[in-house]
């Protein structure tokens, strides 16, 4: 695994850490069958609120969602329309009128998308070809481009089709006759980030300055393999150094610690995973002068494959400088 760190101060009080990090699966003979994505039983509301899916009888995940709302492809626009699929796992979504599609609620790293059968749309989703861009656009405006990859004939009743390994975007053309539907995927075009400014990038064990907080990250571990990870997911250990270079204490409950794949997907703080660590967490006041070593944990998709993770440290209680 090859590691980079990118830390972005924003007003002085914001760093985000980057590692540049390939979670690689396992190998052939070690990998079981897929598992089913978890989708919400009831029907879709408060939208813009983070999805809690509940893993086992006592561990959460919590992503954040940055809902996609604009589909562009092939010189065509399809507003998107979020909808759940029932605990059966049956898709059979209504369309609200011409021009729009339908968004599967929740899958945020594959986003999976449900287009209307009719002649123009099966003639578009047949005549893509490779470098054809597919773009989607999100309710806080930020835009994703994916790169046509491949096309298939799955059955109807394939869930693998909802599987949320790999960034990238899934369309389906829904409710034409048969056992079977075209199925087209697009690949996570990664954004170019080379023209970003070389103050703002940091290597692994340098240092970032926050207000009083000076913080060094030492160390970012993939554990793949952790019994007390659900199935389907790892952990994310994440081992730091923080100083405090002011006059008076500071409270580190007060700090936000978030990780994100190159989506957006936002992973919070597991608790499990944050005492495997070679550290404990840091709570409670950092005195004037005091250093602290800690470490944090996040549980991700096992098979998540992100070209960057990010590490955000927000200190919400200090004023902007």
């Amino acid at each position: 695994m090859v590691l980079f760190l990118a830390v972005i101060a924003v007003l002085a009080l914001i760093a985000i850490i980057v590692f540049g990090v390939l979670l690689l699966r396992a190998s052939s003979n070690a990998v079981s069958e897929g598992t089913p994505t978890p989708f919400p039983e009831t029907a879709v509301s408060n939208l813009n609120k983070p999805i809690i899916e509940v893993v086992d009888g006592s561990s959460t995940i919590s992503m954040t969602v940055d809902i996609p709302v604009l589909l562009s492809l092939a010189g065509r626009d399809y507003v998107l329309d979020p909808q759940a699929i029932a605990a059966d796992g049956i898709w059979s979504p209504a369309f609200s009128q011409e021009g729009t599609a339908v968004w599967v609620y929740g899958t945020i790293v594959n986003y999976i998308i449900g287009l209307p059968n009719s002649d123009d749309n099966r003639a578009m989703l047949e005549g893509l070809i490779p470098g054809s861009e597919m773009v989607l656009r999100t309710e806080q405006d930020k835009t994703y481009a994916f790169s046509f990859d491949n096309r298939a004939f799955v059955p109807s009743t394939d869930r693998d089709v909802f599987a949320q390994m790999m960034p990238g975007v899934t369309l389906v053309l829904l409710g034409a006759e048969g056992q079977e539907r075209l199925v087209v995927r697009g690949r996570y075009v990664v954004p170019d980030t080379t023209e970003q400014a070389a103050g703002n990038v940091v290597q692994l064990g340098e240092t970032v300055q926050l207000g009083d907080l000076q913080t060094t990250v030492t160390g970012a571990t993939f554990v793949p393999d952790r019994p007390e990870a659900p199935p389907g997911f790892a952990f994310y250990l994440v081992d730091y150094q923080m100083q405090n270079t002011g006059l008076t204490a500071v409270n580190l409950d007060t700090l936000q610690l978030l990780l994100s794949d190159d989506l957006g997907n936002q992973y919070a703080l597991n608790p499990i995973a944050s005492q495997i660590g070679n550290h404990r967490p840091a709570t409670g006041f950092l005195n004037a002068g005091q250093l602290v070593e800690a470490t944090v944990g996040y549980q991700i998709p096992s098979g998540l494959v992100s070209a960057n993770l990010h590490w955000l440290v927000n200190w919400p209680e200090t004023s902007s400088q």
